[in-house]
């Protein structure tokens, strides 16, 4: 049991870990982005309510900036999607 409940905090660190590293690329390339997350972090005092929304419009303009990207470097992204079936059915076996 214990080592199942190690296995699941590894895997959430992992996954934790590959979001922020889209994020930080997405940060990166697109202005958009960074514009929105510099406005989240320099936000004096948040409220629930209003970190609420904020992280609901970060959300958006991150998946909208991701549709951007991949639709302007499509060949890129069949790679990189490809690349990652394969590396993950390698490392299952």
């Amino acid at each position: 049991m214990g080592s199942r409940v190690r296995r699941m905090c590894g895997d959430l660190l992992v996954s934790a870990g590959v979001l922020a590293a889209v994020i930080g690329v997405l940060v990166s390339i697109d202005t958009r982005v960074r514009e929105q997350v510099h406005e989240v972090v320099n936000a004096a005092s948040p409220s629930v309510g209003g970190a609420t929304i904020q992280l609901r419009e970060i959300a958006f303009t991150v998946v909208e900036a991701a549709r951007t990207q991949s639709i302007e470097h499509a060949p890129l992204v069949v790679f990189a999607v490809v690349a990652t079936v394969l590396l993950l059915a390698l490392a299952r076996s």
